[in-house]
């Protein structure tokens, strides 16, 4: 009887993690890795979002509210980005009590009423 001819596991395992080390480095250069970075923005984008149900007839500037994302996509850790989004609550409650269009735009907001 003849014994079966086969490859050795070791040639599977080293073929295995091939597969693996290619997979990896195809998603490097198709910018799969990438992605985190559009992912961070867009959390952003969906904290802005949320705040914006705050808003009342007077605003913060969009100036105001792109130096908020700006301040939370760059932040380092969780603490800073609750900073951010803290100071920016506050910016959006000083525009809130303005009931007036004159006094709202005075103050630095905008009217959209």
């Amino acid at each position: 009887m003849k014994k079966g001819q086969g490859l050795p596991l070791t040639t599977i395992v080293i073929a295995i993690l091939v597969l693996v080390v290619l997979v990896v480095l195809v998603a490097i250069f198709t910018g799969q890795i990438g992605r985190t970075d559009q992912n961070l923005q867009q959390q952003g984008n969906v904290e802005l979002i949320s705040m914006r149900l705050e808003y009342g007839k007077c605003r913060p500037t969009p100036s105001a509210e792109q130096s908020f994302m700006s301040e939370h996509n760059t932040a380092a850790s969780e603490q800073l980005k609750a900073d951010a989004k803290t100071r920016f609550l506050r910016a959006i409650n000083e525009c809130n009590v303005n009931t007036a269009q004159d006094q709202c735009v005075a103050n630095g907001c905008i009217w959209k009423g």
